[in-house]
């Protein structure tokens, strides 16, 4: 958990400062990596047939037209990411939020398994028989409510992670 929330907070950082940056390098390996294919098959095989150079040329020169087209609309989006980025920065609680959440859920789990030894059941697997068998109640109705004060204690327990969640 603290790593994904170190790595969420560095991407965010990253994405900030550098999102059109790093679309236009996209951009860019879109329509270099066709050429770089063929110009590899080119170099390691000493010839290329003419099929594969023509689709190779064919793919750059489409990704080219396509980022020159849609460069308005590239750059707007990295304007809105990188101010959608810079909000969630500059708000401390969205910053300490995932780390909070965190603590709050490993406090959650220390109680639960300081607080399962009070739970007050008597349900226990009788190794002889195979069977789960209870120690001391005889009647049905205490067996009943011994049961039900453990299935309460874990759905409290589901309920409690679901909420911090």
């Amino acid at each position: 958990a603290l790593c994904a929330i170190t790595f969420s907070h560095l991407w965010t950082r990253i994405l900030r400062d550098h999102a059109h940056c790093l679309a236009w390098l996209g951009i860019y390996i879109l329509v270099t990596l066709p050429l770089l294919c063929l110009a590899f098959r080119w170099l390691w095989y000493g010839q290329v047939d003419r099929l594969t150079a023509i689709a190779s040329i064919f793919v750059a020169a489409s990704f080219a037209l396509l980022a020159c087209r849609t460069e308005k609309h590239l750059d707007r989006a990295t304007s809105c990411l990188h101010c959608a980025c810079h909000c969630v920065t500059d708000i401390p609680i969205l910053e300490l939020g995932a780390g909070l959440t965190t603590m709050m859920k490993l406090a959650l789990l220390l109680a639960s398994i300081y607080l399962v030894r009070f739970v007050p059941t008597t349900l226990h697997f009788e190794i002889r028989t195979g069977k789960l068998a209870f120690l001391f109640y005889e009647s049905t109705a205490e067996k009943i409510a011994d049961i039900s004060a453990a299935a309460l204690y874990c759905i409290f327990v589901l309920w409690s992670w679901s909420v911090i969640n």
